[in-house]
């Protein structure tokens, strides 16, 4: 894993908190009941160490600003930039990744996420522009609590494919169709390479770069969020992916609740990096302002190398707009033993008008 200099971390951060000042400054106060003009500003930062003797703390930041802008009747502009860095040694030699905002390697000050035209027409709800998979796939309430990498989008779709999920876009369309309430059909296709360049994110070539397309299917009601999805891509090598996410309210307790979460994905062996990756987790919600979960996940590589690892977490609400979460993981890798211990502290903060 690559690092920053402090210096150029932080002129890359003093950038993007100018863009967040100008942001908030020019942006009406919210309130309003007609929302033309929406903003959210949010600031994640983990303070990690490897447990084992020889290792260094581990300092990573993500700053994240973004603005919606209604257009005409159902239509929107969307547009999102982020800045990360990373300090310090590694927490340990994983395979997955103790930390999902590590940016892994470097890259430029100010990075777009997200730029494009979002439309609505009844049940039918349109995206065209620069995109992450992540984000439309992959951000569900239970999944989202944990830190570790594989829990942002699966290694069966991350190892595989130059994927557009963090820190990297693409360019793309994604359709959403609701035939009721409950269902939520998705249709993507991306730009096979995802970048962080602008003379390379704005780029659709599939006869140089290929393509990706990924779609899912999700059941939405009560205590029950479930998805089924796929991911058929010809970059770097010609595969696919099949993958199933179930988050289930098992029972009540007063205020509180206990859930539970499976994952699970497999790609052919021959043609993948990762063949195999599966998890299990339980989740115990508005435990005063708190969320405790635990989770266990399995993820089999074509090289032969296998890891397990495990989460305990615990996020807790300190204001509405500003939490803490202690964690500790541990990983066995082909054979060793690695553990770390992170405090993640996110801020966040929205407004419109």
């Amino acid at each position: 894993m690559k690092h920053y200099s402090s210096r150029r971390s932080g002129q890359r951060v003093v950038r993007l908190l100018a863009l967040a000042a100008a942001v908030c400054l020019f942006a009406p106060a919210k309130g309003q009941r007609d929302s033309r003009f929406s903003y959210t500003i949010a600031a994640t930062t983990d303070l990690g160490i490897g447990l084992a003797r020889g290792n260094d703390p581990a300092w990573l930041g993500l700053l994240d600003v973004g603005a919606d802008v209604r257009l005409w009747r159902g239509a929107k502009a969307e547009v999102a930039a982020m800045s990360a860095f990373a300090l310090g040694g590694a927490l340990a030699n994983d395979l997955q990744g103790f930390s999902n905002i590590d940016p892994v390697s470097r890259g430029p000050a100010v990075r777009l996420r997200r730029v494009g035209l979002a439309q609505t027409l009844g049940r039918v709800e349109a995206f065209v522009g620069l995109a992450w998979a992540d984000e439309e796939y992959f951000d569900s309430p239970l999944t989202t609590l944990f830190t570790g990498s594989s829990h942002g989008i699966f290694p069966t779709l991350s190892a595989n494919y130059a994927v557009a999920a963090y820190p990297v876009g693409a360019l793309g369309a994604t359709l959403r169709y609701r035939p009721s309430p409950r269902v939520v059909l998705r249709q993507s296709l991306y730009n096979g390479e995802a970048s962080d360049r602008l003379d390379r994110q704005f780029r659709f070539c599939p006869k140089a770069d290929g393509v990706l397309a990924i779609g899912s299917a999700s059941y939405v009601h009560g205590g029950t969020n479930a998805t089924l999805g796929y991911a058929v891509g010809n970059r770097p090598t010609r595969t696919h992916a099949l993958w199933a996410l179930v988050e289930q309210r098992l029972c009540p307790m007063g205020r509180a609740g206990l859930n539970a979460l499976a994952q699970a994905s497999v790609a052919p062996r021959s043609a993948s990096a990762c063949s195999h990756y599966f998890g299990f987790g339980l989740v115990a919600t508005n435990v005063g302002p708190v969320r405790i979960g635990g989770v266990v996940n399995r993820a089999l590589m074509r090289n032969g190398e296998r890891e397990t690892a495990a989460e305990l977490t615990a996020e807790i609400d300190v204001k509405g707009w500003f939490a803490v979460q202690p964690t500790l993981h541990l990983a066995h890798t082909s054979g060793r033993t690695q553990a770390a211990a992170l405090l993640r502290v996110a801020w966040e903060w929205e407004g419109e008008k």
